[in-house]
């Protein structure tokens, strides 16, 4: 069995007013979470592990959120219709391990911060980390973190990530993307590369052709340790065959 309890509240106050079209009123929120999760420790030594999955970790943890949020209010100017989204979050979040107090060890988890932005269309920004602040500051406080922007529009959309983590071996690489639609005709192209070695680890460049009912693609994907060239067909409704 295990144990979950959530205590929150929501703090907020709307700015501006609706227009014709775009962005109109705005409600800035502050929302405190705390959560308390208890799962308690079972013998598991007779029950065969494949995975982490397999394993049930016992758990006495209080977890502390503060969540600020701006949720726009945008009107369509063809449509005229409204929608609400998130225009803005920002969460912070440290768990405190009950067990790990008790025994007189460090009980405090990295902090974790997220942040996400986002325009009604075309732009879209995200970012995670994990700050340690405990750590030895000479090896870097910072255990792991993602950033990743998206441009996307009808014809055009570009992809650009990084990603970062410190332990238990460091992996910094970062990641691209375009695709280009012209007509029934989409091009894309991605490529990842491995910051820590300066090497691009893989390629990937694709065409497809879209009918009302079928559709045809080429792909070239090269690594450092092989080279593959792939052509599809597709009904639609019916599936798709790739050789």
């Amino acid at each position: 069995y295990f144990v979950r309890a959530d205590l929150n509240a929501r703090f907020s106050r709307v700015f501006g007013k609706d227009r014709e079209a775009g962005i109109g009123r705005i409600r800035n929120s502050l929302e405190p979470i705390i959560s308390y999760e208890y799962v308690p420790r079972v013998d598991q030594e007779d029950i065969p592990r494949f995975d982490s999955v397999d394993f049930v970790e016992a758990k006495n943890l209080l977890t502390f959120n503060l969540i600020s949020r701006l949720t726009a209010r945008h009107k369509e100017k063809k449509t005229g219709r409204f929608r609400t989204y998130d225009m803005m979050v920002l969460r912070l979040a440290q768990s405190y391990d009950l067990t790990e107090a008790r025994n007189d060890l460090s009980a405090e988890s990295p902090i974790t911060g997220e942040f996400y932005f986002s325009t009604p269309k075309y732009f879209t920004l995200s970012a995670t980390t994990e700050y340690d602040p405990e750590a030895d500051s000479s090896g870097g406080r910072r255990l792991s973190s993602s950033e990743s922007v998206r441009i996307h529009g009808d014809v055009f959309q570009l992809d650009l990530t990084h990603q970062y983590q410190r332990l238990p071996s460091k992996i910094q690489f970062l990641t691209g993307g375009v695709g280009l639609k012209l007509g029934r005709w989409r091009l894309d192209g991605k490529i990842w590369h491995d910051l820590v070695t300066d090497e691009t680890t893989q390629e990937e460049y694709k065409i497809k052709y879209t009918s009302q009912c079928w559709g045809l693609g080429f792909a070239y994907v090269t690594n450092p340790t092989e080279t593959k060239f792939l052509a599809s067909f597709e009904l639609k409704g019916l599936g798709a065959t790739k050789f």
